[in-house]
């Protein structure tokens, strides 16, 4: 129906503009009751379905658009109409192309041939001085060219130039006549290169007497980036610099926000209190509100009728069945927001009184306008940054034919670009009525710029479609993925080797810079290592990696629990800058044990039992030597274990049983493990897992990324085989592995995985008719 588009976001400084909308002083306001409108825009063809960056190769479309209403005068008429420009720089004409007249959706109305003819176009690859390389005659039916005329390109000769009346020539729209032009060219610059649109105008005579000077409208040289086409990040993390309750817009019980937005854009109108009873309140042309429901009377039934089926099938209509509740008496979706999922359905519509995530609906304007301009400060320089949102049209059935009349199909599709400072990045293509979008791109900062300037232009003119909603805006960092080996515990002898790394990678070249940080109080602080380096990344599986290895040590008293982490950054002063760098989620635990001491006594097992969320552990153990003890240790994450009780032994010479019962309410899973302690010697149990949930099949502590073996506990439920596969990416199996396992945690070690290729694999488990699959990646180091 009515359209107008806004993004917004906020932060240390928030600036919209309103550029590259032409209106005159007789125009009104920037609805359709304007008088007179002018625009400019282009269309990636390459990618308009999909959407992406401008690369070599790829075919443009460069479209002006006007909007003249039938009482712009005395006749609603102009005189002598056409339209002039030279090709982009770093473009080249489509070869056979033609030069056309089309409505705002894109549909051709004239197709003019290149050369210069009878017709109402031309082009010329070297016009004479002062005249230009495209030019477009654009008067109504015969649209632009007199019987017989010579065409030419001269930006003040008339020649062929016919009129064009509003509300008479088609198009139509909104009592005037919307129309528009259209050139294709291709890119021939290069990765790097700037696109600088053509040097356009458009002129007309506001009368037909001798002597009336022409009126001339500039349209925008717009610079385009020519880039390789990169999705957005598979992880982003940090700061999401978006305003507006962190890009979501917030969440209340009420169908409106109410609070105003933190932006307004010139010439369009905030709407603050949509409604559909008691009084009509409809998001027009120009519109735009913060809403949870789409619906104006926050209807909750997203399959009820809608035109021009609203009588349809005939009989008594349900309330909640009829087209009342969309917008427009029957045209919008009835939609909720997006945040909180991922996918293209989003939240249900709420219903009157449910407190749910609000989102920004937009309706937009005729003239393709930029919707929102952000100066961002306290980025990090050399930082790969996503700038992203999710959209979804809401306007299946808001098309126009060139008479004006409703067609009942989705009409203009909103097509928007992603601008930073002010170079053309990325355009999302046209967005059809499928639901929720993700459309976004990533870019980097340069060395030493900590801020930058965001804005998206919406390059999509209104006029019967355009009508979307947008959602989870955000401005964040891509981080590097980070796999400490091995981890989550390196358990090593006394006296032996210890050798820790880290494996990095990630989809860009520049995380090379790389440091050693250590806590020796279980991860509460950490210090530097000293242990620092750069990486040398290689391209692999489409993700740059390298390896990133402490030096070897001794594993004795001193390293006993020490916990050491890697941090990574894209120079060294990120490097010390915490707000710029990386840190691994995953840690290692160095563990030393003298594994030479043979104990006496010995486990024959060991079991446990929740009752009413308390945890009873009993075990026994066989040939007690004098004077040793257990303690009996508890961990909430199978790392930090801590000792909770001591019990003396039985001094037994045959087996011995013990039973302890924890004081503490378990309220989330817990390990317990003995440890039996024989003066300066002890010997650990096997670990069990006590879950108030109760036991569920699980595969927990996988070694991820492996190498010379594959570690992994499987948790059971009750006693059984597991099996245990490793399988490639076409389905091969590549290991197989079977353990018969008891109820609760079961260790498991794959030997000998030096032998198979480097890469991702699948490991899958089964436990009865249960499976589970996980990707583990496969190293040398």
């Amino acid at each position: 129906m009515k359209k107008h588009l806004t993004h917004v976001w906020k932060s240390y400084s928030f600036i919209l503009l309103l550029q590259f909308i032409f209106l005159y002083p007789e125009n009104g306001n920037a609805q359709t009751s304007a008088k007179i409108k002018f625009s400019n825009s282009y269309v990636n063809v390459t990618k308009n379905a999909v959407g992406g960056t401008v690369e070599p190769g790829d075919v443009l479309e460069v479209r002006t658009t006007l909007y003249i209403n039938a009482t712009y005068n005395a006749t609603g008429m102009i005189y002598y109409l056409r339209y002039v420009d030279n090709l982009p720089a770093n473009t080249s004409i489509v070869s056979g192309s033609t030069l056309d007249l089309i409505t705002n959706e894109g549909v051709s109305i004239k197709n003019y041939s290149q050369p210069a003819d009878a017709d109402a176009a031309t082009f010329l690859a070297t016009p004479p001085a002062g005249e230009y390389q495209v030019r477009i005659n654009m008067g109504g039916p015969p649209f632009g060219i007199a019987p017989g005329a010579p065409a030419d390109n001269g930006i003040t000769d008339i020649t062929g130039a016919s009129d064009l009346r509003g509300n008479v020539n088609k198009p139509k729209f909104g009592g005037g006549t919307l129309i528009s032009t259209a050139f294709r060219v291709q890119v021939t610059g290069s990765t790097g290169d700037t696109i600088t649109l053509g040097d356009g105008h458009l002129l007309f005579k506001k009368t037909n007497l001798a002597g009336d000077p022409d009126t001339v409208i500039n349209a925008v040289q717009y610079k385009i980036l020519i880039a390789a086409n990169e999705t957005v990040c598979a992880n982003t993390v940090g700061t999401n610099f978006v305003g507006e309750f962190g890009g979501t817009f917030g969440n209340d019980n009420t169908l409106n926000r109410s609070t105003p937005p933190s932006f307004s854009i010139p010439g369009y109108t905030y709407i603050p209190n949509v409604q559909l009873y008691p009084t009509s309140v409809s998001v027009n042309d120009g519109y735009y509100a913060i809403v949870n429901n789409s619906s104006p009377k926050s209807a909750t039934n997203t399959g009820a009728r809608r035109q021009p089926s609203c009588a349809l099938p005939a009989g008594p209509i349900p309330v909640d069945d009829s087209c009342n509740g969309r917008m427009f008496g029957g045209f919008w979706f009835i939609s909720g927001d997006h945040t909180g999922t991922t996918d293209a359905i989003g939240n249900p519509p709420p219903g009157p009184g449910s407190n749910s995530g609000y989102m920004l609906e937009v309706n937009a304007d005729i003239a393709t306008t930029e919707a929102y301009r952000q100066t961002i400060a306290g980025l990090c320089p050399d930082t790969y940054y996503e700038f992203s949102a999710w959209v979804k049209n809401i306007c299946p059935l808001c098309g126009l034919d060139s008479s004006g009349t409703q067609t009942y199909k989705p009409g203009v599709l909103p097509n928007l670009t992603f601008v930073v400072d002010d170079v053309d990045r990325y355009s999302s293509g046209e967005i059809d009525t499928l639901g929720w979008l993700k459309k976004g791109f990533l870019f980097k900062t340069n060395p030493g710029q900590t801020s930058i300037t965001i804005s998206i232009r919406d390059n999509a003119p209104g006029g019967g479609g355009n009508d979307w909603v947008l959602d989870d805006i955000t401005l964040a960092t891509c981080s590097p993925n980070l796999a400490m080996m091995p981890s989550p515990t390196d358990n090593v002898c006394y006296g032996n080797q210890v050798d820790i790394s880290c494996d990095v990678r990630s989809y860009f070249p520049n995380y090379i810079y790389w440091e050693y940080e250590k806590s020796i109080d279980s991860g509460v602080t950490w210090v530097s290592t000293g242990v620092s380096g750069t990486g040398s990344p290689t391209l692999v599986s489409g993700q740059y990696q390298y390896n990133a290895a402490y030096p070897s040590f001794l594993g004795d008293s001193s390293v006993h629990k020490n916990v050491y982490r890697i941090r990574i950054a894209s120079s060294a002063a990120n490097l010390a800058d915490p707000a710029c760098s990386f840190l691994a989620t995953t840690t290692i635990v160095i563990m030393v044990h003298n594994c030479e001491w043979v104990l006496k006594t010995d486990f024959t097992g060991i079991t446990g039992k929740l009752k009413n969320n308390f945890a009873t552990v009993q075990w026994s153990v066989t040939d007690e030597a004098q004077g040793v003890t257990y303690a009996v240790e508890k961990s909430t994450d199978k790392i930090n274990y801590k000792a909770i009780a001591t019990v003396n032994a039985q001094e037994a010479t045959g087996v011995a049983n013990y039973t302890y019962n924890d004081p503490e309410v378990i309220t989330a899973p817990a390990y317990y493990r003995i440890k039996i302690l024989d003066h300066d010697k002890y010997k650990l149990s096997k670990t069990i897992l006590l879950n108030p949930a109760g036991l569920t099949f699980s595969v927990k502590g996988i070694i991820n990324p492996f190498a010379n073996a594959l570690g992994l506990d499987v948790i059971t439920p009750a006693d059984g085989m597991a099996y245990i596969m490793l399988v490639d990416d076409y389905g091969k199996m590549i290991i197989y592995h079977e353990q018969r396992v008891s109820k609760g945690i079961n260790p498991v070690t794959i030997h000998n995985t030096s032998v198979i290729s480097s890469g991702v694999y699948t490991l899958r488990v089964q436990f009865n008719n249960e499976i589970i699959n996980k990707r583990v990646i496969k190293t040398t180091q």
